[in-house]
């Protein structure tokens, strides 16, 4: 047998057996300890909700602590779990100077006034605030 014959004959070989060994005829477990893939088991998807805040403001204060305020919204018929969370970046470059989250539950057509304080300290206006806004679906 000469070389290439038997480089042939290896590559044959390789490109049958690697797909049989990382195959299985297993089904497929759900990764969580005890757990199941019963769509009804899952956990609650969360969805974007940034229309649901409204009145967003955020600036720092005298002292250069950034705080945020808005009204949140709960449109829907369900309660809902909201988590909003403020970041102060810095505009240029993308760097976050701070970050804070708060959640906040709210019943069927109820609204609230929300404040998150303490966002960061020491930068002044060169930051920009961003806010970002979940809620839990289910």
């Amino acid at each position: 047998m000469n070389i290439r014959n038997g480089c042939a004959l290896v590559a044959t070989l390789v490109a049958i057996t690697v797909p049989l060994a990382c195959s299985s005829d297993e089904p497929k477990k759900s990764g969580k300890k005890g757990g199941s893939d019963d769509p009804s088991s899952a956990a609650p998807a969360v969805t974007g909700a940034i229309a649901d805040l409204t009145g967003f403001s955020c600036e720092p204060d005298k002292a250069r602590k950034w705080q945020a305020s808005g009204k949140l919204t709960n449109g829907s018929s369900k309660p809902r779990v909201y988590h909003l969370t403020v970041s102060v970046i810095n505009p240029n470059n993308s760097e976050v100077y701070g970050e804070k989250s708060v959640e906040v539950q709210l019943a069927p057509g109820a609204d609230r006034e929300v404040t998150v304080e303490d966002i960061d300290k020491g930068h002044t206006k060169k930051g920009r605030c961003t806010p970002f806004v979940t809620v839990d679906e289910g």
